[in-house]
């Protein structure tokens, strides 16, 4: 197959493009988004993908700029013939039409779609819902696409390349068939028998074997359920003797026991109804002793507290009172401490003004001596810019006076020369020489006589007579010219003497003497330009010398009238002014630096400690408040405890009043006490007597009595219920002969599982048969992969190094071809170990080989595009691509590069196309 022609429309950015490929090699080249990817899928698609297809795949062709539906139209060489395809993407109303020579009637529709897969070499064109999957894998062997150059092709399986054509193809070419009728027979049955019964998953369903597993389950499920109603017949004929034991155990003991212990509770609680009125009545005599005792001891200790309290207040009232006169002191001492400080902190604040003031002076000093060495510097550089400016000037002046002839006009002054001398030495080797040995008759040479032994050396035509009878007309150089020649010769020579006049030179020695020296003057002009323009550029860019240091000495007049004004209001450094005010004779810069250091140092110092003695005072204050306020907390605090003494002190006499003194209130309790005692006595024996068994509890215990009774009837009811259901299950399960069954089934499942076990056994060897019969035919692999490793190594031969260097592959009957990697030094390298330049030269050679490997099934020849597949390939290597491409063509592939760069490929294509730029 060979491609012809592409022609879209309305494709992204191309609203009309036109494409003829060479049969050999075709570039088209073009910048990054100029459309080069966009034409690669749009032929992509237009072979591979239905015209009816909808999706992403197909909107991501529409255009954005253009309106209308894209249009496909590819034409191509295939089957012996040549084809014209046409397809419209507009979804359902989606078109294709499908046009070759020798057809009467184009094709369209499905019928195109099939015939165009035929010539394809593919099962089908992919719709819109195989499209994502499936599209990516054609032609991925033929067409690198970008991005994709550094991808292995082998390890994204056989889908992504003719695997069957290939090996089709590959066989051809061996010596000797891979594979016998009969082995491709055997391996076909021994794959069908296993497929028969394994799956990917398991055992297939419905098979022999998956059968007798099903019958080895249901005879498992029959032991199974042999044995649960064997264990379920001995369960209940135990359970049935246990249910008469308890009934008998409750007949005869339980309901004895419970009309013994109901005559008991009876007798129980009559005594117990006479001694809870007894104690009833000793109860209700003791309830007003005891609440005029708790009266009496409550004004008791009411005494006691308001007491206590009274005496508390007192000893707190003599606490605060001593509290406060410390309290008083501290914030006196604490106040004269805030004064000294703030006095301290008055004068560093004066220190530091004095410092920062002299500091600032020393400032202004520093800057005015460093004002004094800028004009300094400024006036060394004055003057040498201008020495510079009167040395530019000679040799300006020089350089005017000498002639500006330039290497280009000295070069045809040369070549004249070269012309004039080239002249003189073609008619020099064209002169003719005569040489008179010997004459018995005069010889006359342009009527001029000529003795014997005489030799004449003639450059342009000339007569010669002998006698009277013989005359010679002599030509020199045979005829060729050489008038011609002298008319050159006298030519160059005149243009050669013009230009020296013009030049005032007398030779082209003198001619390049000045150049020479016109050159030595240029560079030494330049360097001393450059010199005066590192000068300028060293000082404020375009700010002139003068202009900086009138700037500089305006600056150093304000600096002196400020410093002596700063004099005359303080008495800082006099030493640096005279009688008259004016700035003595500056110091030195170093000096002042130390100083003004010296000076900084102290106003730092004098700043850390204003610093802490802020923080000092501050603390005080805080003191002083904290102090003030606890004052004032004690003063009231104070008051109040006086108040409160008072109004305890009230308290005091009211219920000395009301109760009368504290030792007639002791007398009553006591009494009272020896009451409650008696009384007490009399309800404990009661309380004793009675114990735990109140009249409550012992209705409570008949009440438990009389359940427990009503619970055991229905029990037994229940019991006797479950005795009639057991007997019936009992005769029921005795019926079905549990035993004999259980027998039954376990001779089921043994027969089962061994029938299970020997269809398993089968299958496992079948299963290992294949197995070896599929180890036999990867051992001739070697027969699939050494031609085509051969292919890859032919087009990487000036990249393998040396003789030993090779390509490697593996080939598996199911995989297909895998492992690609080379072989160097005698050391295996996988593709993904390789570079990222070397990955691609090494996919590029692996499809060229399996593209010329696929030809003989495509008429011989195949299209392998590579677009922009060679990026990371360094310079040095880009001839050997170039030399894989040129030779893919000399084999009859049809190659088509797309790349951002054409200069490597230029020189090796058939035909270049350049895309406009966007």
């Amino acid at each position: 197959m060979r491609l012809l022609h592409c022609h879209l429309e309305n494709i992204r950015r191309h609203r009309l493009l036109d494409i003829d490929f060479s049969p050999g090699l075709t570039l088209i080249s073009g910048a990054n988004e100029s459309g080069k990817s966009s034409l690669v899928e749009a032929m992509h698609r237009g072979l591979f993908l239905k015209a009816t297809a909808s999706g992403s795949l197909v909107e991501a062709l529409r255009s954005n700029l253009f309106p209308g539906h894209p249009l496909i139209e590819l034409s191509f060489e295939a089957k012996g013939a040549i084809w014209s395809l046409s397809k419209r993407f507009s979804g359902q109303s989606g078109s294709v039409r499908l046009d070759g020579t020798g057809q009467e009637v184009p094709l369209s529709g499905s019928a195109a779609e099939e015939l165009l897969a035929k010539l394809l070499g593919v099962d089908e064109i992919v719709g819109s819902r195989q499209a994502a999957r499936v599209l990516p894998s054609r032609w991925a062997h033929l067409w690198v696409l970008q991005g994709l150059a550094g991808q292995n092709l082998l390890d994204q399986g056989p889908q992504h390349y003719d695997l069957n054509g290939l090996m089709q193809q590959l066989e051809q070419r061996a010596e000797v068939s891979l594979q016998s009728p009969l082995d491709q027979k055997v391996s076909t049955e021994l794959e069908a028998l296993v497929e028969a019964t394994f799956t990917s998953r398991g055992v297939r369903r419905n098979s022999l074997l998956w059968q007798c597993q099903q019958q080895r389950e249901r005879a498992e499920d029959a032991l199974k359920t042999a044995e649960l109603q064997r264990d379920s017949f001995e369960s209940t004929s135990a359970e049935l003797d246990q249910l008469e034991h308890e009934l008998d155990l409750l007949t005869s003991d339980r309901k004895p026991a419970l009309k013994k212990r109901r005559f008991e509770l009876q007798t129980q609680q009559e005594q117990t109804r006479q001694d809870e009125a007894a104690l009833l009545l000793y109860r209700q005599q003791l309830e007003p002793l005891q609440l005029r005792k708790k009266q009496l001891q409550s004004v008791l200790h009411a005494n006691h507290q308001i007491h206590n309290e009274f005496l508390l207040c007192q000893k707190n009232l003599e606490d605060g009172s001593e509290q406060q006169t410390l309290l008083k002191h501290s914030l006196s001492e604490t106040k004269k401490q805030i004064e000294t400080t703030q006095q301290k902190l008055d004068d560093l604040d004066q220190q530091r003004s004095d410092s920062e003031l002299r500091g600032l002076h020393m400032r202004r000093l520093e800057e005015l001596t460093q004002l004094k060495l800028q004009r300094e510097s400024l006036q060394r550089q004055h003057n040498e810019q201008q020495r510079l400016r009167k040395q530019s000037q000679t040799l300006q002046i020089q350089l005017d006076a000498l002639p500006d002839l330039g290497v280009a006009n000295l070069q045809r002054l040369r070549d004249c020369y070269d012309q004039v001398k080239g002249c003189a030495i073609r008619i020099e080797t064209m002169a003719s020489e005569f040489n008179l040995e010997r004459a018995d008759q005069p010889v006359l040479v342009d009527g001029l006589p000529l003795k014997e032994g005489e030799k004449k050396r003639l450059i342009s035509s000339f007569t010669v007579n002998v006698g009277d009878g013989v005359c010679f007309h002599i030509i020199p150089g045979q005829g060729t010219g050489i008038e011609e020649l002298k008319r050159d010769y006298e030519r160059h020579l005149l243009k050669y003497t013009e230009t020296l006049k013009a030049w005032q030179v007398k030779s082209l020695e003198e001619a390049e003497q000045k150049i020479n020296h016109r050159n030595q003057l240029s560079q030494q002009l330049n360097l001393v330009n450059e010199q005066l323009n590192g000068c300028q550029d060293g000082h404020d860019g375009n700010i002139s010398l003068s202009l900086q240091r009138k700037q500089l000495e305006n600056r150093q007049q304000e600096l002196e009238q400020e410093m002596t004004l700063e004099s005359e209001l303080s008495k800082l450094d006099d030493s640096l002014f005279s009688n008259d005010g004016s700035l003595n004779q500056l110091l030195d810069l170093d000096a002042i630096r130390v100083e003004l250091k010296r000076y900084r140092q102290s106003y730092r110092t004098i700043s850390e400690s204003i610093k802490v003695i802020k923080l000092r005072l501050q603390q005080l204050h805080r003191e002083e408040y904290e102090q003030d306020k606890n004052l004032q907390k004690l003063t009231l605090s104070l008051e109040v405890l006086s108040a409160k003494q008072i109004e305890r002190k009230q308290q005091m006499k009211s219920l000395l009043a009301e109760h009368g003194p504290e030792p007639e209130i002791e007398e009553k309790l006591l009494k009272l006490n020896q009451s409650l005692t008696h009384l007490g006595q009399k309800v404990s024996d009661l309380e004793q007597q009675l114990g735990k068994q109140t009249l409550q509890a012992i209705k409570s215990a008949l009440a438990e009595l009389d359940a427990q009774e009503k619970r055991l009837q229905e029990y037994l009811q229940l019991l006797s219920g479950q005795r009639g259901a057991l007997r019936e299950r009992c005769e029921g399960l005795g019926s079905l002969e549990p035993y004999v069954a259980l027998e039954e089934a376990r001779v089921n499942f043994n027969q089962a599982k061994l029938e299970e076990r020997e269809q398993l056994m089968l299958a496992h060897a079948q299963q290992r048969l294949l197995k070896s019969f599929q180890q036999a035919q990867a051992e001739l692999s070697n027969r699939y992969t050494t031609p085509l490793s051969q292919a890859i190594c032919s087009y990487l031969e000036p990249l393998l190094g040396n003789e030993n260097d090779r390509c490697h592959l593996n080939f598996d009957p199911h995989d297909g071809f895998r492992e690609l990697g080379l072989r160097r030094d005698g050391q295996n390298v996988q593709f993904r170990d390789l570079s990222g330049g070397m990955k691609e030269q090494l996919n590029g050679a692996l499809r060229l080989s399996i593209a010329d490997a696929l030809k003989g099934g495509h008429g011989d020849c195949l299209p392998i595009l590579f677009d922009d597949a060679f990026t990371n390939t360094d310079p040095d290597r880009i001839e050997t691509v170039l030399r894989m491409m040129t030779q893919a063509v000399k084999r009859g592939l049809q190659v088509i590069v797309l790349s951002c760069d054409p200069t490597p490929y230029e020189t090796i294509a058939d035909k270049t196309i350049y895309l406009p730029s966007p």
